[in-house]
């Protein structure tokens, strides 16, 4: 999938029982829960924040059901 729009890219630093810290590329650090994350994550892997405004959620949802179907009939 293509870059989105309004997303920063991070890298995972830290792990705690409760929460990681993400590393955003211009050295800032975010505390994230953990039990929001992918089990697979792990130190040193890269994730992208998307930042969404309440009323564009459905239309991002809309987006990518018409990206994966897209890439479904590809694949047929």
């Amino acid at each position: 999938m293509s870059e989105l729009p309004h997303t920063v890219s991070a890298h995972v630093r830290i792990i705690e029982k409760e929460r990681i810290t993400l590393e955003i590329v211009d050295g800032q650090t975010l505390l994230w829960p953990t039990h929001l994350l992918p089990e697979s994550i792990k130190i040193g892997d890269q994730v992208h924040l998307l930042l969404l405004a309440k009323e564009d959620i459905q239309s991002e949802r809309e987006r990518l059901a018409k990206y994966v179907l897209n890439e479904m009939l590809k694949g047929s």
